[in-house]
């Protein structure tokens, strides 16, 4: 200890008596000097177990090292500037400094990176969570030590109870490093933004965490499939049930956390996935939950002295597991065909759409206002085109999702019909589109007709006349009257 505090002090004089004129020699040794003395510090804390005040360490020493490395570089670049006349060992001499602070510039660099990750490092152990990890990796080995003796002494239904109670411990834990994890995540954006490599590395730990959870839950809900089978008793199928709903809460709990998060962030499409996949998981627990009181309901019904009342309760109970089932398929096939129109374009088609049409009825309106109503149907029949294109390709799509889902689920499933009145919807609107284009079509004819719709209006009118003259004279008298008439439009034009 003595040594290094020797040390520290000989840096601290060393860079205060420092000045333009030492040479480079003595300030490469107080960069040197500086990094020995924090490294030095890092290890003695380490030792005594003191991981917190060695990343401290670690940081604050390279904060020092940094500044006098950038002594090193001023200094060179002072001798550098000193350097006069256009001699061959002026420019000789000048280039060798530039090279020394390239040197120096790379090894700062590699300095400046160092303290970034010391410092993630520092706010890791700072935070809670590097205790939280040894505290979940100990627990973990020292139940699995105790099951493993339990089942070694014959005893397993004590050694499904103690690992029961290990996965319970482990997923409080593991919520407990989500919650501080999701905290060092928000501090992160707001230091450094979400594009930052830090956010994205910090992001990738809460999804592992997550992850984590749902891996426990798994183990959990497949121990208890198997304490299920080697327990008869309903009150030992109640405790099983009793952990099941608490465990189905903290999983829940923690998937809806991740799922909120996602959407605020803006990221729908994320929330959705995550989403499905804690349906599906939610969905399997009930499952295992819903096995239990059929067995439950069972050993009630076959006991030698029968509790109506019981079993009534259970017969309840069942029911309300079969409806939370049944709502959870619904929810699963909601977000499924939510993901599948993501990922088939529809999405992006149908934002493209409405994005269009708000635009193009802003303008039009504008162009009303202003008195150019020629333009504005103009503008209102470039609308009505780019609609109608969108809605055939969203028709294109829809059209195929249908089909898909007839081969898959046959044209009686539930998925068919909602899918059907998609497509129906979509095509209704693409009607519609087309009518009011054809009506807007009719109204710009009408109020600036073309030279051939006026010739053709006119010959119409002559036609007419024509067919009040019999015979020769009709023939005579209509010969005339057309050429009139085509002499008359051009006249009008």
């Amino acid at each position: 200890v003595a040594q290094q505090y020797n040390a520290t002090m000989s840096t601290n004089i060393a860079l205060n008596l420092l000045s333009a004129s030492e040479s480079v020699k003595s300030l490469t040794a107080v960069v040197r000097s500086s990094q020995n003395a924090w490294k030095a510090q890092e290890a003695e804390m380490k030792s005594a177990g003191d991981a917190v005040g060695a990343a401290q360490a670690k940081y604050d020493g390279l904060g020092k090292s940094i500044e006098a490395q950038q002594s090193k570089i001023d200094a060179l670049k002072a001798k550098q500037a000193e350097l006069k006349g256009n001699t061959a060992d002026v420019a000789q001499q000048f280039l060798k400094y530039q090279q020394q602070i390239d040197g120096a510039n790379k090894q700062l660099a590699s300095m400046q990176a160092q303290q970034d990750r010391a410092k993630q490092a520092m706010d890791y152990q700072k935070s809670g969570l590097a205790g939280l990890q040894q505290e979940y990796t100990a627990a973990a080995r020292a139940n699995q030590a105790y099951v493993t003796r339990l089942e070694a002494e014959g005893n397993q239904q004590e050694a499904n109870k103690a690992q029961m109670m290990g996965y319970k411990d482990s997923i409080s834990n593991l919520n407990k490093q989500l919650a501080a994890q999701e905290k060092e995540l928000s501090r992160i954006a707001a230091e450094n933004g979400k594009d930052s490599s830090a956010y994205k590395t910090q992001q990738n730990r809460v999804n592992e965490t997550a992850t984590a959870i749902a891996n426990q839950k798994q183990q959990q809900d497949s121990l208890l499939s198997t304490i299920e089978k080697s327990k008869g008793k309903t009150s030992e199928y109640g405790v099983q049930l009793s952990t099941l709903k608490k465990s189905f809460e903290v999983t829940s709990n923690a998937i809806s956390t991740h799922v909120s998060r996602l959407k605020a962030e803006g990221k729908e499409y994320e929330a959705n996935v995550a989403q499905l996949k804690g349906v599906s998981e939610t969905r399997r627990s009930l499952t295992s939950q819903y096995k239990l009181q059929i067995q439950q309901l069972a050993n009630l019904s076959t006991a030698q002295t029968r509790d109506e009342e019981a079993i009534s309760k259970q017969k309840i109970s069942i029911e309300k597991t079969k409806a939370s089932m049944a709502e959870l398929n619904n929810q699963e096939k909601s977000l499924k065909a939510s993901i599948d129109e993501h990922n088939s374009g529809l999405v992006k088609l149908q934002q493209e759409y409405t994005a269009a049409a708000r635009a193009n009825q802003a303008y039009v309106t504008r162009l009303e206002a202003e008195g150019n109503q020629q333009e504005a149907n103009k503008a209102k029949m470039e609308g009505y085109k780019s609609s109608i294109t969108n809605l055939n390709e969203q028709l294109s799509k829809q059209s195929a999702e249908l089909d898909k889902i007839a081969s898959a689920s046959g044209k009686d499933s539930d998925a068919w019909r909602t899918q059907k009145t998609r497509v129906d919807e979509t095509a209704t609107s693409l009607a519609k589109a087309k009518s009011s284009m054809t009506g807007l079509q009719t109204e710009m004819d009408k109020a600036n007709p073309s030279v051939f719709n006026r010739v053709k209006e006119a010959i119409s009118g002559t036609n007419k006349q024509a067919e009040k003259t019999p015979g020769l004279l009709r023939k005579i008298v209509e010969g005339g009257l057309i050429t009139n008439a085509i002499t008359s439009g051009w006249q009008r034009l």
